[in-house]
């Protein structure tokens, strides 16, 4: 059953408290997208093909094709925020901001936990969304459409770290990942690289980068990193007799100590002694 969302104002966007009933009613959907916060008691969240329990600080996910209903436990009866947008508010934001809606029903697990740290921000959001649809001050209209967009930052952020520890996504990182990640760091590793530049680049937090990275290239980012540098070093070091320093700064390393350390990990040698057992190496001696 489909049913029609009013906003009671030219923002696309309401919210409302709703106390479900004992009994569970049909199902709907309606075209606005929905997440919903449980504030009291406890409850059931119905959806085509699942059911979860709901308790105080969990969250709710809904896009604008699932059908759901609500339902309250006796003795218990839940109370919950509603907050309900228009895809249309984040036009002209960035598009990735709708994909936490964009999802199969199937695959999909609607409810984030009161126990996740990401539900305790989100609820606040959803909150502050109510409070200010509820109290209608000077700038309401400025401030809602900001946390509306700060909930869906955070539900991006959320599903993407719930994919990226999925073992069916880890087994399904096609070579083409594989390969992006490699030319990236071959690319950059003489660079002060860092994690937060992989997961820029990945379009992740750091967390879901560094196991991307792992699942893809069989190593943590900080191996391999220095797996790269040392070869750089270890090429420079017998196809030259450039200094030490500078053979350790133009590989990557950001200082002597690391460089050394790092490098005798490797090779169980120190660079010096690397140049002289190379083959090369006597070439270079004074």
């Amino acid at each position: 059953m489909k049913v029609k969302v009013d906003h009671e104002h030219d923002l696309p966007v309401s919210s409302h408290l709703l106390r479900p009933g004992l009994a569970k009613e049909k199902l709907h959907y309606h075209e606005t997208l929905e997440v919903a916060l449980c504030v009291q008691g406890q409850g059931t969240y119905y959806f085509s093909e699942k059911i979860f329990s709901a308790k105080v600080g969990d969250i709710f996910v809904v896009n604008n094709h699932e059908p759901h209903i609500a339902r309250s436990e006796r003795g218990s009866p839940c109370e919950m925020i509603i907050l309900n947008f228009d895809p249309s508010l984040l036009l002209h934001e960035d598009d990735n901001l709708l994909k936490p809606f964009a999802y199969l029903p199937g695959k999909f697990t609607n409810c984030i936990a009161a126990e996740s740290p990401s539900a305790e921000k989100l609820g606040l959001l959803v909150k502050s969304v109510h409070h200010e649809l509820t109290e209608k001050q000077a700038g309401y209209k400025s401030a809602v459409r900001s946390y509306v967009i700060l909930i869906c930052s955070f539900l991006v952020r959320y599903y993407q770290e719930q994919r990226a520890s999925d073992p069916w996504f880890k087994s399904s990182l096609d070579f083409r990942t594989k390969r992006h990640l490699i030319l990236f760091m071959e690319e950059h590793y003489r660079e002060p690289l860092e994690l937060a530049d992989v997961a820029q680049f990945l379009g992740v937090s750091n967390s879901a980068a560094s196991r991307i990275f792992l699942s893809a290239v069989g190593q943590s980012f900080r191996e391999y990193l220095n797996a790269l540098r040392v070869q750089h070093a270890k090429r420079r070091l017998i196809e030259n007799d450039s200094d030490i320093t500078e053979v350790c700064f133009d590989s990557g390393f950001q200082s002597l100590p690391s460089f050394y350390r790092i490098f005798h990990q490797a090779t169980e040698l120190a660079p010096q002694s690397f140049r002289k057992a190379s083959p090369l190496g006597i070439l270079f001696e004074k």
